[in-house]
C-alpha cells in the first residue's frame, strides 16, 4: 500500500489531500532519466526498488480511482439535491407571484385598458389572435373566465378586410365577430369596417349582419 505517513487531510470530510506529483514522489532521479533515454534494462541492484515503486504506485492509483469513485458520486448527489431545491425555489417563486394576489375587479381593469378607445391602422382586427381581448383568454384559466366574462372588453369591434383577403373564410369572420356580439352582453358597440373596395365593405356589412344573427343579438 502507498505510505500515508505524512500525507495531509481534509478537515471536513477526512480524505487524504492530493499533492503535486513532484512533492508526493520526487522528481525524477539522474538514473531513471538515463535509463529512460536509453534501452538499457536496470541493474539487479535497482529492480528491487523499481519493483517496490510499481507495487506502491498501482496501490496508490487504486486508492485514487475509489476516492474518484465516490467524488463522482458524491457530486452527483449535490447536483440532484440542488436541482430538487431549484425547483422547490421556482414553484415557490411561481405561487408567490404578486400577479396572484390582484384581485378580479382591479385585473379587468387592467384588461380593459389593453382595449383601444379610437381606431388606429395597428390594432389588431377581430381576426388577430395576438391581440387583446383574444390573447387574454389564452393564459390561464382565470383570465379567460375573466376575460370572456368582462363584457366591456367585446365591445370594440375592427374588421380589416383588406388583411385578410385570401387568407380567411366569411364563415370564419362570421363566427369571431358572433362571439363579440355574444360577450358584450347588449352593450353599446364601437366597430370599425375596413375595406378598399365598394364590394368588399359591403361583404363586411354582411359578414357584420349575420355574425350578429349568429350571437343572438339584434342591433
Amino acid at each position: 500500500m502507498a505510505d500515508t505517513t505524512n500525507a495531509k487531510y481534509c478537515a471536513n470530510c477526512a480524505c487524504a489531500l492530493l499533492q503535486p506529483a513532484e512533492e508526493a514522489s520526487g522528481t525524477r532521479t539522474a538514473r531513471v532519466k538515463e535509463l529512460l533515454r536509453e534501452n538499457h534494462p536496470p541493474l539487479d541492484a535497482e529492480l528491487s526498488a523499481f519493483r517496490t515503486i510499481a507495487e506502491d504506485t498501482c496501490a496508490t492509483l487504486d486508492d485514487l480511482d475509489s476516492k474518484i469513485v465516490q467524488a463522482r458520486e458524491l457530486l452527483e448527489n449535490l447536483l440532484s439535491t440542488r436541482q430538487h431545491a431549484q425547483s422547490r425555489l421556482d414553484d415557490t417563486k411561481f405561487l408567490l407571484h404578486p400577479m396572484r394576489s390582484i384581485s378580479n375587479e382591479l385585473l379587468a381593469d387592467i384588461f380593459r385598458c389593453c382595449i383601444p378607445k379610437t381606431y388606429r391602422v395597428e390594432d389588431p382586427d377581430v381576426v388577430d389572435p395576438h391581440g387583446a381581448p383574444w390573447l387574454l383568454t389564452r393564459v390561464s384559466r382565470r383570465w379567460r373566465e375573466l376575460a370572456i366574462n368582462s363584457p366591456q372588453l367585446w365591445t370594440y369591434l375592427l374588421l380589416d378586410f383588406d388583411k385578410h383577403v385570401g387568407y380567411i373564410t366569411g364563415r370564419q369572420c362570421v363566427y369571431k365577430v358572433g362571439l363579440f356580439a355574444e360577450r358584450s352582453r347588449g352593450l353599446p358597440m364601437t366597430v370599425y369596417l375596413g375595406a378598399w373596395k365598394v364590394s368588399w365593405i359591403i361583404l363586411c356589412f354582411q359578414f357584420l349582419k349575420s355574425a350578429f344573427l349568429v350571437g343572438g343579438i339584434s342591433r
